[in-house]
């Protein structure tokens, strides 16, 4: 990715997704896309909904995402689902709608979190075998970067600190007599 995805871009990932995997409810009315101009500039959010059940006409399921920005702490809404339908029946889908979107929600910035990463720094530890592990850091700034790296280098062979903001990469060795040692290999991923 070139940019961060917008909140938009995000909610009608998850719609396709839930649609591909037949996952989207029949009983729903409607689905609208907030087009607000959130950026998910870190992996770091938290989703939040609100399910009406006794509502006007029907069952309404708001979500949002609630992440930090530029220090502050924001709910950005992503869209709605709406039925005409109330009965209990009604809710307990909309409810599994509900979870089927957490779980691909989460799920996505799991397997993909440099998609979600431009804030500040990511560090990343590598096994023996070159493997990346399924887990990195998020870092504020350099040093607290720096001070990740140097702790996973006491366990692991090779780490990377990438700046998010302009993807450049740097990677770190720890030699068998245990002093560590930059390669210049700085790069652009993406």
């Amino acid at each position: 990715m070139k940019k961060p995805m917008s909140t938009a871009k995000f909610f009608q990932k998850i719609c396709d997704q839930l649609a591909e995997k037949k996952q989207m409810p029949e009983i729903l009315y409607y689905t609208l896309t907030n087009d607000s101009d959130g950026w998910i500039t870190n992996p770091e959010f938290v989703m939040r909904e609100n399910l009406d059940y006794e509502g006007s006409e029907g069952i309404c399921l708001d979500l949002e995402m609630e992440l930090v920005q530029e220090g502050e702490r924001v709910r950005i809404p992503l869209g709605t689902f709406k039925t005409l339908r109330s009965d209990p029946e009604a809710m307990e889908i909309m409810g599994t709608l509900l979870a089927d979107f957490l779980v691909e929600a989460y799920a996505r910035v799991r397997k993909h979190p440099d998609h979600f990463a431009w804030e500040g720094y990511q560090v990343c530890a590598f096994d023996e075998s070159g493997k990346r592990q399924n887990w990195s850091f998020c870092c504020k700034n350099p040093e607290a970067a720096e001070a990740r790296k140097e702790e996973l280098l006491l366990t692991y062979p090779k780490v990377t600190i990438r700046e998010n903001a302009t993807r450049k990469e740097r990677t770190f060795y720890i030699k068998e007599s245990e002093s560590r040692e930059e390669r210049d290999d700085t790069h652009t991923g993406d």
